[in-house]
């Protein structure tokens, strides 16, 4: 019934929110129009997650059959009545709470009601925001304004590590700031000057400043390693004040090599811990040497690359790390030109080149494992798709280390990526200036297998977050969250081992780290995906804390 939620997805809630209830209202049927046979009621009570204090005004939304949509009572209580008997999801919302499926996305699932006569109420709970707020002065103690605050998952490399979009906001003509719709979880408080930049990243130059602030982590230090973290839980309301002291802004300078001499060369510098531009220049056709100005010591990455020109097929791309101090040495970046790569798709169970169904989605994405950011012009992923006759596409690839993952649709299964006799699924694929990499063959099935079943604690119903790893390639880990039946599916598996487990509290846990990857293979339980086959389990909850 996830179909359902399509119609209903979450909103940015705001001072709409009440034509947002009304018109939605609006659009169900009023209950005269219901037949009068129809006599099932479902009521209830929302409730927030830190108190158990009833919530008023909080839209309630019935999703099946016949749907519906109520605002609670002073007391937090709902009623739907003239039901008939079946299946529904409902769904309870309010600006400045979230669901539980919105709060734990990846270990709570839907909310399921059956229909029936003399249904007991049932609660819904809400989990209020976090807010981190605060002001941002200089060293005297004077207000920054229009400076960047952004939170990062403490323990990765940037804000890009937070689920959707980083939360970030502006400081205003008073040095604050305030972020709010703000999940649990620990995360580092990180500000940067924004740059007065309006068009394309390759046309702006930071001014010839003499003095500036580099990013700053709370409580006022400039190494994220010794930041203090925010731990945040729902409700929670955290001050994090920041004291900036400006420092002498340096300079990147040195040149390209390798450029061709007729087309422009785009220079961007990009902090070690972020992923937006701190400095970019646009070189002329011919010229080679760049300045970057304005820029705060410390650990970049520095990129440049040179576009495929009109009618041609190569692009150059060149990254290199550079250490900027007071004075330092000139720097070199050497462009290589990308390879291009055939990607060929064939179905396991036809003969090669058989595949030739139109409709039946395959993707195969490489993501650079060897640098840690995702800016458009140094491209952190690529992507191959296939969708007609020809089973064939072609992936560009800049010199780099890669790792593959796969998916595919209308009951498919990606079973093998290979580049001659290295599978891409367990190992990763490195491409080297100047070489050769083989074709990639892209084995598809259409046997396909499913996993099934429910999620227990103490040998009760319980919801939880299901991870399902393949033997040997746990890169290609799947996860689901059980829903409030505890149920849980997976669907498009390739037949073959697997090790599946069931956790509690997991939702920001990251399976791809070696390290939690080795504590949730040790709680897991086997089982063998058989062709076109159903595999049925019940998963006991697992925790990986001590």
């Amino acid at each position: 019934m996830s179909h359902l939620l399509g119609r209903f997805a979450p909103v940015s809630w705001g001072a709409g929110f009440l034509l947002t209830c009304l018109s939605i209202a609006a659009s169900f049927p009023p209950p005269c129009a219901v037949a009068a046979d129809d006599s099932v009621v479902l009521r209830g009570t929302v409730v927030n997650s830190v108190d158990g204090t009833p919530i008023r005004v909080a839209l309630v939304q019935l999703l099946g059959e016949k749907p519906g949509a109520v605002l609670t009572g002073l007391d937090g209580s709902f009623r739907f009545e003239g039901l008939g008997a079946g299946d529904a999801v409902v769904v309870a919302r309010k600006p400045g709470f979230f669901s539980a499926q919105e709060y734990y996305p990846e270990s709570v699932g839907e909310r399921h009601v059956h229909l029936a006569p003399k249904l007991q109420p049932i609660e819904l709970t809400l989990y209020p925001e976090a807010v981190v707020h605060g002001r941002v002065t200089d060293e005297n103690g004077r207000p920054l304004e229009g400076f960047t605050v952004q939170l990062m998952r403490a323990g990765t490399k940037s804000s890009a590590n937070i689920r959707g979009n980083p939360p970030n906001t502006i400081t205003n003509e008073n040095g604050e700031y305030r972020l709010a719709e703000l999940r649990a979880g620990t995360f580092l408080v990180r500000v940067t000057k924004k740059l007065n930049a309006d068009g394309p990243v390759a046309l702006f130059q930071v001014a010839k400043l003499r003095f500036g602030y580099p990013a700053y982590y709370y409580p006022s230090v400039t190494n994220p390693s010794v930041a203090t973290p925010v731990r945040l839980t729902p409700g929670k309301q955290v001050q994090a004040d920041l004291r900036l002291t400006s420092q002498p802004l340096c300079r990147i300078s040195g040149n390209v090599q390798g450029a061709g001499r007729e087309w422009p060369i785009i220079v961007i510098a990009v902090g070690a811990h972020d992923v937006s531009p701190v400095a970019a220049t646009s070189l002329a056709p011919g010229i080679t040497n760049f300045v970057l100005e304005g820029v705060s010591a410390g650990s970049y990455l520095l990129g440049a690359l040179q576009p495929s020109p009109r009618g041609r097929e190569w692009t150059k791309t060149g990254i290199t790390y550079v250490e900027v101090t007071q004075g330092g040495e000139p720097v070199s970046v050497e462009l290589f030109e990308e390879q291009r790569v055939e990607v060929r798709f064939n179905n396991a169970s036809r003969p090669p080149g058989a595949i030739s169904e139109k409709g039946i989605k395959v993707f195969v994405t490489f993501f650079r494992t060897d640098v840690q950011m995702d800016s458009p012009l140094m491209a952190a992923s690529m992507s191959a798709g296939w969708d007609g006759p020809e089973g064939e596409s072609k992936v560009d690839l800049a010199p780099g280390q890669y790792r593959a993952k796969a998916s595919a649709a209308s009951n498919r299964c990606v079973a093998s990526v290979k580049s001659g006799t290295t599978e891409l699924l367990k190992e990763g694929l490195v491409v080297t200036a100047g070489g050769t990499v083989e074709p990639i063959e892209v084995i598809v099935r259409d046997d396909c297998g499913r996993v099934q079943g429910v999620v227990s604690k103490d040998r009760q119903p319980s919801m939880g977050r299901v991870l399902l790893i393949p033997e040997g390639a746990p890169w290609v880990e799947v996860s689901t969250a059980a829903n409030s039946d505890r149920v849980f599916q997976f669907q498009g598996l390739v037949p073959g081992n697997y090790v599946a487990v069931a956790l509690d509290g997991a939702d920001d846990i990251d399976p791809n780290d070696p390290e939690i990857l080795a504590k949730v293979k040790s709680q897991a339980t086997p089982v063998e995906v058989q062709p076109t086959g159903t595999t049925n389990l019940t998963l006991e909850i697992k925790s990986l804390e001590p």
